[in-house]
């Protein structure tokens, strides 16, 4: 992605929609967007996933449509290492780019992050209202994400730092630092300690973790956690109520 000065994040010409800018990000920096007061009148703590958890997720429609492709030809024809690479920083956007399609088509940066990111990044139904609920509840809201650099996009695009800090995603430090994403039990481990360092998992009863994959769920329960799989907000309003005790509105 290039090292860009202080100020504004652009992107090219995208600019932030609404509130405060997000900060820009260095080729290999590990700047994080302004996120939620985490002083909280509770002492649980929830991790939600991100993509096709609170957010629409627009690899599986938008990204293969806009190339043309099915979703399956574009599995295809894509490098097979690069994703991850990206996700876990060991590839800036730029790079990402250029090595996308196994052939080394280019692609229009620009174009892609409007057509593709930008215009599909939305809150799925019902999870705004339950995400400010849990809030108006005092409840500690932290992001847990596989994603690239792209999250800064999610955050201008829907403003996740009004629930919610950024503070685990597999491009960012800690998880970055040791290539560590979902479901290995490194990447749980790795987390558990850092909330046990800042004094939370060593005093609450239970951390709390919603993700749509199967997987990452079990895997959070062997690591202590709570699991819950996503099955649409209003299952979760239910789950969670029962489970907190308190009234979740979507």
């Amino acid at each position: 992605m290039g090292q860009k000065s202080a100020g504004p994040c652009t992107r090219g010409g995208l600019k932030p929609r609404g509130g405060s800018p997000t900060p820009c990000r260095s080729s290999r920096g590990s700047s994080r967007p302004r996120t939620a007061d985490t002083d909280t009148d509770t002492d649980t703590v929830i991790l939600f996933d991100v993509m096709d958890t609170i957010v629409h997720d627009p690899f599986y429609t938008a990204m293969p449509a806009y190339f043309d492709l099915t979703f399956e030809q574009l599995l295809e024809q894509k490098h097979p290492t690069a994703w991850i690479d990206f996700e876990s920083n060991r590839l800036t956007e730029d790079e990402f780019f250029e090595i996308f399609f196994k052939d080394g088509r280019r692609i229009d940066r620009h174009d892609f992050v409007q057509r593709v990111l930008m215009d599909n990044y939305e809150i799925l139904p019902g999870m705004d209202g339950l995400l400010r609920s849990l809030r108006g509840h005092g409840f500690d809201l932290r992001a847990f994400s596989n994603y690239p650099v792209w999250y800064e996009y999610v955050e201008e695009a829907c403003g996740l730092s009004k629930y919610l800090s950024w503070e685990f995603v597999s491009c960012l430090p800690p998880l970055s630092t040791q290539g560590l994403r979902k479901p290995s039990e490194g990447c749980f481990e790795v987390v558990m300690d850092r909330l046990r360092e800042g004094g939370v998992a060593g005093s609450v009863p239970r951390v709390l973790f919603v993700d749509d994959r199967a997987a990452n769920v079990d895997a959070a329960e062997r690591a202590g956690m709570e699991g819950i799989l996503f099955e649409g907000a209003e299952a979760l309003a239910s789950t969670l109520g029962e489970k907190l005790g308190v009234k979740i509105i979507e």
